[in-house]
C-alpha cells in the first residue's frame, strides 16, 4: 500500500528497515531482551547484550557466593 506520492507509510518503512537489519547475517538479537547487537558485541558477551550479560554475571556471582 503506497501513498499518493509513491512512498510507503512510516510504519511500513520502519518494518522494512527492521526486517533488513534482522536478515543481515552479522547482527543477532539478544535472547533476553531482543535488542539487535552487532557481531562484535554478540561474540564477546556470550550472545547477550551488555546489560543482560552484566545481570547474568551478577546473578551467577551471587549464586556462587551463597
Amino acid at each position: 500500500m503506497d501513498l499518493e506520492s509513491g512512498s510507503y507509510p512510516l510504519d511500513m518503512q520502519a518494518k522494512t528497515v527492521a526486517n533488513n537489519v534482522m536478515n543481515y547475517s552479522g547482527n543477532h538479537p539478544c535472547p533476553t531482551c531482543g535488542i539487535i547487537m552487532n557481531p562484535i558485541v554478540a561474540m564477546y558477551s556470550k550472545g547477550m547484550c551488555p546489560s543482560c550479560y552484566n545481570n547474568f554475571a551478577a546473578k551467577r556471582l551471587k549464586d556462587r557466593m551463597t
